[in-house]
């Protein structure tokens, strides 16, 4: 008997991570959307934990005192289209979002850098066929983006959904709407983030032929588990 996507166990791959903070009118996400990336590390907390000798007990008693999360990385390959990390870290260090010319046109997010993250882990498996996801994910993406158009002709409403079609495939194909039909199993709520590292591109090297991939690290305050299931 086939087993449900539901009860699959999680796989490394499908992933994704989102600006979930405030955002001001004009200004962008800190990461522009179709971008994925190649890795992030996944969250961990740690527990400080002291040792108290308390009365004439034969062991000591340990109580907690606070929590401490870690450093997350992220990995992207590096391409001349996009420079989320670059902004974010500069904007960190300058204290102000509105970019290095001043104003909000072009900028990231809101008065401050700090920004609420919210990172997903979809099943492997999707529910939908790719052909079903593709025209579903063409059509909302033409709805949000154009606006719905109720009138017009028969052929108008067949090319447009033609053209819905193939903005959902082109879609599927070039980031994270390729997990959007997906069920996603768990997700963190990372507060506070702020880059603390930025490496532009894996180091020069004139006998390689690999991707040039780019590196940024986030300090983070906490972050809550979602479990959807």
């Amino acid at each position: 008997m086939a087993r449900s996507v539901a009860v699959d166990y999680f796989q490394a791959y499908p992933f994704w991570l989102m600006d979930v903070a405030p955002i001001e009118f004009l200004s962008l996400p800190i990461f522009t959307p179709l971008l994925g990336f190649a890795s992030i590390s996944s969250p961990e907390l740690t527990l400080d934990v002291e040792e108290i000798d308390e009365a004439n007990t034969l062991f000591r008693r340990k109580v907690v005192k606070r929590g401490s999360v870690n450093t997350l990385m992220m990995t992207r390959a590096a391409s001349w289209y996009e420079a989320d990390f670059f902004t974010w870290i500069s904007a960190a260090l300058q204290g102000f979002t509105g970019g290095r010319f001043g104003g909000t046109v072009g900028g990231i997010g809101g008065v401050t850098p700090r920004r609420d993250l919210l990172l997903i882990q979809f099943l492997s498996r999707s529910p939908l066929p790719k052909e079903v996801a593709a025209v579903a994910t063409g059509a909302l993406a033409t709805a949000t983006v154009f606006g719905a158009n109720a009138g017009g002709s028969a052929g108008g409403a067949v090319v447009n959904l033609a053209a819905q079609a193939a903005v959902g495939a082109l879609l599927v194909k070039l980031g994270p709407a390729e997990v959007a039909p997906r069920i996603p199993g768990r997700a963190w709520m990372l507060y506070d983030a702020l880059p603390v590292r930025y490496k532009a591109g894996s180091d020069f090297d004139a006998t390689s032929s690999a991707v040039s991939i780019q590196e940024l690290d986030i300090a983070y305050e906490s972050f809550d588990q979602i479990s959807l299931f």
